[in-house]
C-alpha cells in the first residue's frame, strides 16, 4: 500500500465517522475539537513555520499549533495535515532531512488533508465528465471547499477531470486572483482576517476561566492565555457576570471544581 492509499484511506474513515459524507468542511477547528479532542490554537509563528502538533502523554492532552498566515487556505491544510499526524498516531517529531527527503508519515499526511478538504468521490459528483472544466470551476472547488489550487488542480486530476497538463498550469494559480476574477474577493479579505487573528485553544481557555471562577486562577493569567490586556478580560467578564466565587469554608468539599488539569500551573510565571 502507497502513502498516498494510506492517507485517502484514513480520510475516508474520518469523515465516514463523523458523518461528513462528501460536505465541506465549514469550521475545521470545530470538528477538530468536537470529533477529536484535540485543541487548536493559532499562534504568531516565524514566516518558515506553519504547523506542529503537541502532545502531553501524561495527560492525554494534545495541541495543534498552527501559525498566523494571510493565507487561509494554507492554514486550513496545516490543520488537516496535523490532524492526520494525530489519528494516524505518528506525532513524533520529523526528521531534519528538509522538503528533499520528506518522510512517509509526512507524505501520508499530506494526502490526508487533501482527501479530507477535497474528497474525490464529492468532486466526480459535481461535475459531468462530459465537459471540459475550467478556471471558474477550479474557483469554485477553491473556494467551496476551502483549499488551495495546488490541492484542488490534483484533486481534480486524481478525480479524472482534467489532463496533466491543466493541473500543473492551474497549480500555479493563486487564491486571492481566483477570488478578484470569480466575485468573491470579499469573501477571501474576511477569511484572511480569521485566519491572521490569533487563537487561543478553546480548552485551555475554558479551564483558565473556570480557573478563575475557582479562585486558582488570576485574571492576569486568563489574559495571558488569551492574548488580551487584562482590562480588556476584566470588562468582557463584567459584562458576562463572571466573578471568583466565594472562598471555600475550611474543611468544605472541592467536588464542585474536579478537573485532570492542574490549573495551578497557569498561574507559574517560572
Amino acid at each position: 500500500m502507497s502513502n498516498e492509499h494510506d492517507g485517502r484511506l484514513l480520510a475516508q474513515q474520518f469523515r465516514d465517522e463523523s458523518e461528513l459524507g462528501n460536505a465541506p468542511i465549514r469550521d475545521l477547528i470545530d470538528l477538530v475539537d468536537s470529533r477529536c479532542g484535540v485543541d487548536v490554537a493559532i499562534v504568531p509563528a516565524e514566516a518558515d513555520e506553519h504547523g506542529m502538533t503537541v502532545s502531553d502523554p501524561q495527560r492525554r492532552l494534545r495541541m495543534i499549533a498552527v501559525a498566523t498566515t494571510t493565507r487561509p487556505m494554507r492554514q486550513r491544510s496545516t490543520i488537516a495535515h496535523e490532524l492526520g499526524h494525530v489519528l494516524a498516531d505518528d506525532c513524533a517529531p520529523a526528521a531534519g532531512n528538509g522538503w528533499a527527503e520528506r518522510s512517509d508519515e509526512e507524505i501520508r499526511a499530506d494526502a490526508f488533508a487533501r482527501h479530507l478538504l477535497v474528497p474525490i468521490t464529492a468532486l466526480k459528483g459535481r461535475f459531468p465528465e462530459s465537459r471540459p472544466l475550467t478556471e471558474a470551476d477550479l474557483s469554485y472547488v477553491v473556494r467551496i471547499f476551502g483549499a488551495s489550487p495546488m490541492i484542488a488542480a490534483i484533486q481534480l486530476y486524481g478525480a479524472g477531470l482534467i489532463d496533466d497538463r491543466t493541473k500543473s498550469s492551474w497549480k500555479l494559480l493563486t487564491t486571492p486572483a481566483l477570488a478578484s476574477r470569480f466575485g468573491w474577493r470579499d469573501e477571501y479579505t474576511a477569511l484572511q482576517a480569521e485566519s491572521r487573528t490569533p487563537r487561543p485553544p478553546r480548552r485551555l481557555t475554558a479551564w483558565a476561566t473556570e480557573g478563575y471562577i475557582e479562585g486558582v486562577v488570576s485574571i492576569e493569567t486568563v489574559a495571558r492565555v488569551r492574548g488580551l490586556s487584562t482590562d480588556e478580560v476584566r470588562a468582557e467578564f463584567a459584562d458576562a457576570r463572571i466573578e471568583p466565587r466565594p472562598a471555600v469554608p475550611p474543611g468544605a468539599p472541592l467536588s464542585a471544581f474536579s478537573r485532570d488539569v492542574d490549573l495551578s500551573e497557569l498561574d507559574d510565571d517560572g
